[in-house]
């Protein structure tokens, strides 16, 4: 029997009483595995601590590791991940350039569905909260390989393109894709509402109340992203703000 991807989370209030805390389920894990006839690969067991900070207590971690095809590092800026991204990206952007040379221009939008915006749109939620200057690097990416399918020149626009092409930009995938988390996570209650904390009548008591975020890292954590874009979108219905201010805000 193969298993794959086991995952595990451990909080403490000390570093000490995680690593300790860790140390115990790993064994404990170890034994249950040996139960039922599975064996815990310790090569490719990955230790890896979430933190801007240096842990007081010695332990076996790594600064990064893939998870489901997503490369985390310790402190979530992405870097990695974005650099892995990229390279995957060129060499689809060289097979969809050499399928426009040939002057098909469905077979060039079949190969950049398939190898491309495949990969930019898969878990754009978790990374896509990256730097702009990261998140701006793929964003490039994406316009050469419009550029290449379509033809417009380095100079010019790729608005024209992206609406004839009926392709959606990179911050367009990103606003879309938190839309479509927000909403998964409403529909199982896991928001609450401003209006659940207090009875006064105010215009923002039917929106979704985000945990207070103490870093910049916080702030651009999924869960927040979503609460304020579901919060803008809904400002709209409401006759609160135009559409042309919304996407300003986005």
């Amino acid at each position: 029997m193969y298993c794959d991807d086991t995952s595990l989370v451990v909080a403490t209030e000390t570093p000490e009483g995680t690593y300790q805390f860790l140390q115990e389920v790993i064994c404990y894990l170890t034994e249950v595995f040996g139960d039922i006839g599975l064996v815990l690969n310790n090569e490719k067991t990955n230790n890896i601590n979430f933190s801007t900070k240096t842990l007081p207590v010695e332990m076996n971690t790594v600064q990064e590791c893939k998870f489901l095809g997503v490369q985390l590092d310790r402190n979530l800026n992405w870097k990695p991940h974005i650099s892995i991204l990229k390279t995957k990206l060129n060499s689809a952007a060289f097979v969809i350039r050499r399928f426009s040379k040939l002057g098909n221009t469905q077979l060039a939008i079949l190969a950049y569905n398939s190898l491309f915006q495949s990969r930019i749109s898969y878990a754009i939620e978790a990374w896509g909260s990256c730097s702009d200057q990261l998140f701006q690097s793929i964003f490039k990416t994406q316009k050469r390989v419009i550029r290449s399918i379509k033809g417009p020149k380095l100079r010019q626009s790729c608005r024209e393109a992206f609406k004839d092409l009926q392709i959606m930009t990179l911050p367009s995938i990103y606003v879309y894709q938190i839309l479509l988390y927000a909403k998964y996570v409403f529909d199982n209650n896991g928001f609450a509402l401003n209006e659940n904390y207090h009875n006064y009548n105010t215009r923002g008591k039917g929106d979704l109340s985000a945990p207070r975020c103490g870093t910049e890292g916080a702030r651009r954590a999924p869960i927040n992203i979503a609460s304020r874009f579901f919060n803008e979108g809904s400002k709209i219905g409401r006759g609160q703000v135009s559409e042309n201010d919304t996407k300003e805000t986005f």
